[in-house]
């Protein structure tokens, strides 16, 4: 009896770079440092220059976190089964947040137009989740229709353009 062995392809799997994800760990507890400032009244210049380093973290954790993405998944082609996914999961995360925090705006006086408009554009601190929304569906469309390599250009150009309106 012959038994036919099926093999699957190889897939490359590139090593961890844990030492990035370490690195997104420090900046994430900068970004709290941000909205805490434990230091603001005791030493003051050493607020000023650790509230620098965290302002400038935030576009480094999430640079860090796109090229750690398209590091892990080289051969990763968005696929709209894949975006779907994606876009589900960050859409329940959002709503498990946005829904109290909605709640507590209107708790405190907030109209319901305007809780609505933050709602759309990332309510209280979530814009983030917003922003991950968007580039989900930005980056489906553009896989779609375009090559990603074409992506680089006007990625460089946003990210300096959102910088110098931020600045």
């Amino acid at each position: 009896m012959d038994i036919i062995s099926k093999t699957s392809p190889t897939v490359h799997t590139p090593p961890p770079l844990w030492q990035l994800d370490i690195a997104k760990i420090f900046m994430a507890l900068a970004v709290i440092y941000i909205h805490v400032e434990p230091f603001h009244v005791l030493w003051p210049a050493l607020n000023s220059i650790l509230l620098c380093f965290a302002h400038s973290s935030v576009a480094a954790f999430f640079a860090i976190s796109g090229f750690l993405l398209t590091y892990r998944q080289q051969d990763f082609h968005l696929t709209g089964r894949v975006a779907q996914k994606f876009l589900l999961r960050i859409g329940r995360m959002y709503l498990l947040w946005a829904v109290p925090c909605d709640i507590l705006l209107w708790l405190s006086g907030i109209s319901p137009g305007n809780i609505f408009v933050q709602t759309i554009f990332g309510v209280m601190h979530l814009w983030f989740l917003v922003g991950m929304i968007q580039i989900i569906c930005l980056m489906y469309l553009w896989q779609r229709f375009l090559p990603i390599k074409y992506l680089l250009l006007p990625g460089l150009l946003l990210y300096t353009a959102v910088t110098l309106a931020t600045s």
